[in-house]
């Protein structure tokens, strides 16, 4: 690390062990899969705000599995295996959004994944499972990126099992997350790099007309098409939805966009419904102020961002929730399969960034100033790769030059931020605050933006009583718990970016993560 921690005064060092950053583990759990993942819980920033709805949501999801036949899934999956008997040869498992059992036809040796999608934490089943089945006929059509290969699927309920379900190839390994990137050699880690570098060049290449989601062609076997108007489920707004707080009202389903700016305002809406809307947005006056202010302020600031040079396009498809848990490997670390495509959607250029976690951190992690330079200068190593990998490729340095100064202003935290807009307050609270005011007192200019309107004070009132009603009905839900309890759903996210309001990093500190950081010579 070329910062030390040596200029963060002592309180923010205390609050910093107390309070730990979210983080992707560096060990393998005894409960991690070895094999095809079901779906980890795509962030510890997308858990669901309430409570009392998440309580109902978990309590629906288990008796929905416990009401799976196993022994009709069985039967499905001969069906589509020339009428071979199968047996469950590991036990089913699923995360937070599918079932998944494994099956296994002994005569053939083959081994598949019946993968369910849990209905009650869906707000679309159907709409999932399309555009999951889409993005991945596309990928084998257009690319060689390794992924499962499907053997059936039904999007709807009028099956033997009653149920919307997708059949995949059991890829055997372990996931990206099973591996602690920083502490395998150079020769190790640049081989993984490349292979990520080889996804990332693929993906880039797949241009489409317009913003949305793939989804198959039912005119051509294996087919799939960009042309049906599907704008594409999102973590956001599907979690939106189950929480009942109407998230395709602002979303249409059916709207497509060829607008790179008019779909990233789709976005910020949806941050501003989830705080308006939202039973349990805010904890307390103070945090509404702040959060509102934020979402204000990161608004203003992507209307600035935003090229108009690439409002018409290109737009490409991205994976949606390309992280450790999704990327399957063998004992030499060559990349056997990417998974769970169920988020993949075509997006604005500006919105195809390079992951977050290669610190092996969340967003959460990253959006701090120290550990926005770490990221930085790892993903300089990956920038060099794949301008090598480019040359190799088809000579065009598309990538490789695109983000070359992606990091500059913040830019890859506010395209974070945006694929996953439940990020924006994190975001701006943890390092975009400090990188353009350079002072940790928000809460004061929280305050003098919403004394500014009747509107914002009137809405910030409003967003308290909210809580307090939320948390009388947790009282009555808990039977008498006490506010400790209650407390626990103050999320760490929130907790962290707020931290960085006791410390104002120097701007020579903030210069250099912004600029003192070597741009690879392509």
């Amino acid at each position: 690390m070329l910062v030390r921690l040596g200029f963060i005064p002592e309180f923010t060092k205390v609050l910093f062990r107390k309070v730990e950053t979210p983080t992707i583990s560096r060990d393998p759990s005894p409960q991690a899969p070895n094999s095809h993942s079901p779906d980890i819980q795509s962030s510890s920033f997308t858990t669901m705000r309430n409570e009392i709805v998440d309580r109902r949501v978990q309590q629906e999801r288990e008796r929905f599995i416990e009401a799976i036949d196993l022994e009709a899934i069985c039967q499905l999956a001969s069906s589509y295996h020339n009428g071979e008997a199968c047996s469950i040869f590991k036990e089913p498992s699923h995360g937070s959004y599918n079932l998944c059992i494994y099956v296994a036809f002994p005569l053939s040796g083959d081994r598949w994944v019946v993968r369910i999608p849990i209905v009650p934490c869906l707000a679309s089943a159907e709409g999932k499972l399309e555009q999951e089945v889409g993005a991945m006929r596309c990928v084998v059509d257009r690319t060689k990126i390794p992924i499962p290969q499907i053997y059936g699927y039904s999007f709807k309920s009028d099956n033997p099992i009653g149920l919307a379900f997708l059949i995949i190839d059991f890829v055997e390994g372990i996931t990206l997350q099973d591996v602690n990137i920083r502490s395998l050699a150079e020769e190790q880690r640049n081989h993984l790099y490349l292979q990520l570098a080889d996804i990332l060049i693929q993906l880039r290449r797949l241009e489409f007309p317009h913003i949305g989601a793939l989804l198959p062609d039912p005119r051509v076997e294996s087919g799939w098409t960009s042309k049906v108007p599907r704008r594409p489920l999102s973590i956001e707004s599907n979690g939106q939805e189950v929480e009942g707080i109407r998230a395709f009202e602002i979303c249409d389903n059916e709207k497509v966009y060829t607008s790179a700016k008019d779909y990233i305002r789709s976005l910020i809406r949806l941050a501003f419904h989830q705080f308006e809307e939202g039973q349990n947005s805010v904890e307390n006056e103070y945090d509404a102020c702040v959060v509102l202010y934020n979402l204000y302020q990161f608004q203003d600031l992507v209307e600035k961002w935003v090229d108009q040079d690439l409002d018409s396009g290109p737009f490409v498809l991205i994976h949606g929730d390309l992280r450790p848990p999704n990327i399957m490997l063998n004992e030499k670390l060559d990349i056997v399969a990417v998974i769970d495509w169920e988020w993949s959607r075509i997006v604005p250029l500006q919105l195809f960034i390079p992951p977050t976690w290669f610190t092996w951190q969340e967003v959460g992690g990253v959006c701090s100033p120290l550990g926005y330079l770490d990221y930085v200068q790892e993903l300089d190593a990956v920038r060099a790769m794949l301008a090598a990998r480019e040359r190799q490729y088809d000579g065009r340095l598309l990538l490789s030059k695109e983000w070359s100064k992606i990091h500059r202003k913040g830019g890859v935290l506010i395209a974070a931020a945006l694929n996953n807009p439940a990020l924006i307050d994190t975001v701006y609270s943890g390092y975009l605050d400090l990188l353009y005011h350079h002072s940790s007192h928000i809460g004061v200019r929280a305050k003098e933006f919403i004394n500014s309107s009747e509107e914002y004070k009137t809405l910030i009132r409003r967003k308290v009583r909210d809580r307090i009603s939320y948390l009388e009905e947790m009282r009555l839900v808990n039977q008498g718990s006490d506010e400790l309890h209650l407390r626990r759903i103050f999320t760490i996210s929130r907790c962290f970016g707020r931290l960085t309001r006791f410390w104002t990093p120097t701007l020579s500190q903030l210069r250099y993560v912004e600029s003192n950081v070597r741009i690879v010579n392509i």
